[in-house]
């Protein structure tokens, strides 16, 4: 019985181990600019962790809420991670950043300010991408604005509310993920929309390129009727028509999905089997043993009649 007692409590500690841990935090509140643009070292504090070394912000259920000209200031190459639920509002910019920036994580992060997130860029090849993650962005001009980078979406899921813009870059890229929003997406070159889900419903064209729009691997919807092609109208959805072959969460997620079923199975018939097996392997034992009993029962049985 202790023997298999400890066999369940080892396979469940496998078990344990495979499956992914959630970290809970407490909110973290802060009413006055937090700047990590300048730091040359590692930098903490409740809700946040910058790593100088790797370059890594990460944010976890962290409240900025200042009147200040800008909420979270970012340095140049700086990967942001989001954990939990993220709230940054300021006057002018919610988050500011310096040059190439990525955005990644499970978590969120809601921006209310005149510009949600400004990336200040000198060079017409910096990238700043929108890895994963959940943003939600309220302002009165424009959601997110860069003047000279381009701005990718490969997987993230953004939410703007803006008076003036929902997106404003150089390049933009929306190739996963979805991007919903009631003002135009502009670009000062062009706008590809590839696989993604993107629902733009604005006062003027809902998407504006000065080197032209290209739209692929999307079922198109203009004007709530169907359609072969964007034509300037105010109003564009479009719904990805690309299987995506999902990862699982097991093996740092390199893996497909079915691999975390057949792994979870696997455990589960070896968890069944070293419950099953000692019952067994007994109830056959006590068989053998009740037979072995009555066989020379009835042996002695014979021997007194004789």
């Amino acid at each position: 019985m202790k023997k298999r007692i400890l066999s369940l409590t080892l396979a469940i500690i496998m078990i344990a181990a495979l499956c992914p841990v959630a970290v809970f935090a407490d909110n973290a509140t802060y009413n006055q600019t937090l700047d990590i643009a300048g730091a040359k070292k590692d930098v903490s504090g409740p809700g946040y962790q910058w790593q100088n070394r790797y370059d890594i912000l990460t944010l976890t259920n962290i409240t900025i809420d200042t009147t200040d000209t800008y909420g979270l200031k970012i340095p140049e190459n700086a990967t942001i991670i989001l954990k939990g639920n993220n709230y940054v509002k300021a006057s002018e910019y919610a988050v500011y950043c310096l040059g190439k920036a990525s955005f990644e994580g499970d978590g969120s992060l809601t921006l209310v300010a005149e510009t949600g997130m400004i990336c200040v860029s000198l060079f017409a090849d910096d990238i700043v991408r929108f890895r994963s993650g959940t943003f939600d962005i309220t302002a009165t001009d424009t959601g997110i604005y860069s003047e000279n980078a381009t701005l990718t979406f490969t997987g993230a899921k953004v939410t703007a509310r803006s008076g003036v813009n929902t997106v404003l870059g150089r390049n933009i890229l929306i190739t996963a993920g979805s991007l919903i929003g009631n003002a135009p997406i502009v670009s000062k070159d062009a706008v590809e929309i590839s696989a993604a889900n993107v629902e733009i419903n604005a006062s003027s064209p809902a998407v504006t390129a000065v080197r032209g729009i290209k739209i692929g691997g999307c079922d198109i919807t203009v004007g709530g009727a169907p359609a072969q092609a964007y034509n300037g109208e105010n109003d564009l959805k479009t719904v990805s028509n690309v299987v995506v072959k999902t990862n699982g969460v097991l093996f740092g997620g390199k893996l497909p999905a079915f691999v975390d079923y057949i792994v979870f199975i696997s455990l589960f018939i070896i968890i069944c089997a070293l419950v099953a097996v000692p019952i067994i392997i007994k109830k056959r034992k006590t068989a053998r043993l009740i037979a072995e009993y009555e066989r020379m029962k009835a042996e002695q049985a014979a021997r007194r009649k004789k």
